[in-house]
């Protein structure tokens, strides 16, 4: 069962949201390269992980999403290849503008059911300012988090970028 999206860093570390982990670490493996959940289209690589290493200041259910960011260390290293890649990171001191990339197999309508295949869609920033007035002052964090707007949300925090990892519950 799919259950939630991460990013490569690299060859052994996969960035996700701290939310998605709320069971033990044997709960959960990597699938890298997953396009169709429904089929094996022969370039996913399974991996267990080793070790969960969840932001120290994050405050799960304490009615904030800041620091909601984990990294897992793989037991095994991917081995990258056309369906597997490491995410771009940006330069230390990078400001964010602009239209921004994000994928994966949520939603596609309002309590509809997601798909099977990996979706990508274009979101342009939200000023801090417009994001905070959907969400509640205090919610969100412009030094640390950024706000998109979505069509299926209108306002909506991003939670990861280029999905090319899911995490499932084994």
């Amino acid at each position: 069962m799919h259950w939630c999206g991460g990013s490569i860093i690299d060859a052994n570390h996969i960035l996700t949201a701290a939310h998605c982990l709320d069971h033990g670490i044997s709960t959960y493996r990597v699938h890298a390269g997953e396009n169709n959940l429904e089929s094996d289209d022969g370039t996913e690589q399974v991996l267990d992980i080793a070790e969960i290493i969840i932001h120290p200041e994050y405050l799960n259910g304490e009615g904030t999403n800041a620091n909601d960011i984990a990294i897992l260390r793989l037991a095994f290293p991917l081995a990258f290849n056309d369906a597997v890649q490491p995410i771009a990171l940006p330069n230390p001191g990078h400001i964010s503008t602009g239209v921004f990339q994000t994928s994966g197999w949520g939603a596609l309508t309002q309590g509809g059911g997601s798909p099977d295949v990996l979706q990508k869609v274009q979101v342009p920033l939200v000023e801090d300012a417009q994001c905070a007035e959907y969400y509640g002052s205090g919610q969100i964090n412009g030094d640390i988090q950024i706000c998109v707007n979505t069509p299926l949300h209108n306002i909506n925090p991003t939670q990861s970028s280029q999905i090319l990892v899911s995490l499932l519950l084994k």
